[in-house]
């Protein structure tokens, strides 16, 4: 079965050189601090890649008829051709005035019209799904940093059903055209030569030669070159445009600031499609004029309106025609989106086996290296079986970055060990602070949620467990559409996600990301005492005895990992030293709470002194 590739590599067969590109580093620090933007130019090697050279056009239009697949792309052109020879059957029957025919074959066709129609309709859902199938295959077996560049996977998807329906479109309207066309200059030639007027095919065969390789051949040149000039610039300036819109919103940039990005941009597409109008209006003047030749020379006036109706029949043509030039330019924008963004991607990597998370645990000695983000451990951290380990340190200092690691997620890490850690991914579920923000909050219920999960005792049971009694009291109310959850009952259905997850896919290894946000003081700590006493006991009995280790990641109180103490086994440090970040493994919760009571005591000893003073 073929591949996006095979389908792509007319587009990509050119090697793509080093080219300027400009890197944009937009943080929301920066935007809220009204910081300057460093626009960095390079010459790199490693920069984007650009679509192979040639007819773009063309290569797009094969490609929308090869993605149709065989017995539709065929069943279409069957369908047109009959529909095109019941046309030239109108066309001659006002020829030699044969009357049944003029009468019956409009009939004919609106009805074969109307199968067509519906025909094209089922066609059109059955390209999109092939080409989402195709993409969504595509995009599984991509790294996981190509996977994780495509930060919306809503604006993601659309990209890929804009393209889909470019492709459909380009297809289901271009297709019909040529057909068309073809039959009505072979049907307009063959009268003429009967009616003795074939030197009028030689002249209107000269002038249209003429127009193509005189005008449109150099015109779709002028606008290949400007086409790449708006990829070349989209590619920076989209960067620079949401900087500045941000500094607008916040009242430090005017109107002219945003318009005057926008002006190059607009300057650029405003040639591409005033050179299409031109090509198109030029076909149509074309077509007068080869109207104009083949009407002047016939005295009969009979003949006159005949060939006037079959002339205009074939301007009628060129003008859906020159309809469709004009808006092939927007459609293959669409097309040409997506079509970057697979030239950005590195391509299929190879599946490795899955491993079974080893009875004797793993054990990894970390070297991690992202951007301006350095992290080590300095001695070997174990993952042991029915392990719960708590992982400390200040926000943004390189916890999720380790436990994307670990899940071999993470391009640029070093683990060492018997297997690649991307081949113990299966084995982790994880609760992280995406999932929660992507979760929908209304217009679909609990059940719909949890994708239709039929046990309602298990999920009932996962609801005391996060405690969602106040929103989930009956059976009943799982089938509910959730309304009004606030953020801490969102957080309560993602726990309740991923440990209904942990139990469908009989996971070992739980990965816990701030579990506590939205949650309030009084409820925190009660929940992720409920959760880490089912993944430490309970879920043995629906895991086929397996025991789960749980990664936590938490920044609530202090005092809170205390009371938890005895449902930890080590902790995982992050210090920053010499702007590196050093994780080490300490197994002695005793000591660390101590240390923690102790804080706290000589926290208040010195609020006692204040208020004494």
């Amino acid at each position: 079965m073929a591949q996006l590739e095979d389908y792509l590599r007319p587009f990509t067969a050119d090697k793509a050189e080093p080219a300027d590109y400009v890197a944009i580093d937009v943080k929301e620090d920066d935007v809220a601090n009204g910081d300057s933007i460093v626009i960095d130019v390079k010459d790199d090697p490693s920069a984007p890649n650009v679509p192979s050279k040639g007819n773009h056009e063309l290569k797009l239009f094969w490609l929308a008829c090869s993605i149709v697949p065989y017995w539709d792309r065929w069943g279409f052109i069957l369908w047109l051709i009959a529909i095109e020879l019941i046309s030239s059957l109108m066309t001659f029957s006002l020829m030699y005035k044969y009357k049944a025919g003029i009468i019956f074959t409009p009939i004919l066709l609106s009805i074969m019209r109307l199968y067509f129609d519906n025909y094209k309709v089922d066609m059109m859902f059955r390209i999109n799904r092939e080409w989402n199938r195709l993409v969504l295959d595509y995009f599984n077996n991509l790294p996981q940093i190509d996977k994780q560049a495509s930060e919306d996977m809503t604006d993601f998807k659309k990209m890929i059903d804009r393209a889909a329906n470019s492709l459909y479109s380009i297809f289901s309207w271009g297709l019909p055209i040529l057909i068309s066309g073809a039959r009505k200059f072979i049907t307009i030639s063959s009268i003429l030569i009967l009616e003795g007027y074939w030197e009028i095919i030689f002249s209107t065969s000269i002038i249209y030669l003429a127009y193509f390789y005189f005008y449109m051949i150099p015109k779709q040149k002028e606008l290949a070159a400007i086409r790449t000039q708006m990829k070349e610039r989209e590619k920076w300036v989209v960067g620079l445009l949401k900087w500045t819109l941000n500094l607008f919103q916040m009242g430090k940039r005017g109107p002219n600031a945003i318009l005057e990005i926008e002006d190059e941009t607009n300057a650029l597409e405003r040639s591409f499609y005033r050179g299409w109008d031109n090509i198109a209006g030029g076909m149509t003047i074309i077509s007068a004029m080869v109207t104009f030749l083949g009407l002047t020379p016939i005295t009969d006036w009979t003949k006159l309106l005949f060939f006037k109706i079959i002339f205009d029949d074939l301007r009628g043509t060129i003008v859906t025609f020159s309809n469709f030039a004009n808006s092939y330019a927007s459609r293959s924008k669409d097309f040409d989106k997506f079509l970057y963004w697979f030239m950005d991607t590195t391509g299929r990597e190879d599946a490795l086996p899955q491993q079974e998370f080893p009875k004797d645990g793993l054990t990894y000695k970390v070297n991690v290296s992202v951007g301006k983000l350095r992290l080590y451990s300095g001695n070997p951290l174990s993952i042991l079986n029915n392990d719960a380990i708590i992982l400390k340190g200040m926000t943004g200092i390189g916890k999720t970055t380790l436990i994307k690691a670990l899940q071999g997620s993470l391009y640029g890490a070093s683990l060492d060990g018997e297997y690649l850690p991307i081949q113990y991914s299966k084995t982790f579920e994880c609760l992280s602070q995406h999932m929660r923000s992507s979760m929908p909050k209304s217009k679909i219920s609990l059940r719909q949620l949890l994708n239709n999960y039929e046990d309602n005792a298990v999920l009932m049971m996962l609801v005391s467990i996060v405690e969602l009694e106040k929103k989930i009291t009956t059976i009943s109310d799982l089938d509910a559409e959730m309304k009004e959850y606030s953020g801490g009952e969102l957080m309560k259905v993602s726990l309740l996600f991923t440990l209904l997850e942990v139990i469908k896919n009989k996971s070992t290894v739980v990965v816990l990301d701030e579990p506590e946000q939205g949650l309030d003081s009084e409820s925190r700590l009660r929940v992720l005492v409920n959760v880490l006493n089912f993944l430490n006991t309970d879920i043995k009995t629906y895991n086929g005895g397996t025991t789960v280790t749980v990664l936590l990641i938490y920044h609530g109180d202090e005092k809170d990992i205390v009371n938890i103490s005895h449902l930890l086994t080590k902790v995982w440090f992050f210090k920053k030293v010499d702007g590196a970040t050093i994780v080490t493994e300490n197994t002695n919760l005793a000591e660390y709470c101590d240390e923690i009571i102790h804080k706290g005591r000589a926290e208040l000893d010195s609020l006692s002194r204040m208020i004494s003073r």
